[in-house]
């Protein structure tokens, strides 16, 4: 899925940038340009943590990955659960 919604507990929308599903995993992907510092770098791993925990109740059966993208920097950052 590309720019797909969801909403959390609470009711808040959510527009994660890819979420692909395979059978045994669900993988969400956040694409960031420019350069980042490291308080920058912390709240994007809040932010897919998030996301993370959102598919997890979503899809407890099957372990999710996030990835975060660093297009300019040619970088990718991984969290699994």
């Amino acid at each position: 899925f590309r720019e797909k919604e969801f909403s959390d507990r609470r009711g808040n929308l959510l527009r994660m940038d890819r979420v692909v599903m395979d059978r045994d995993q669900v993988t969400v992907i956040d694409f960031k340009t420019g350069e980042d510092s490291p308080e920058e770098r912390a709240r994007h791993v809040q932010q897919i943590s998030k996301y993370m925990e959102i598919l997890r109740e979503i899809h407890p059966d099957r372990a999710v990955e996030g990835v975060i993208a660093y297009i300019d920097q040619k970088r990718v950052l991984r969290q699994k659960s």
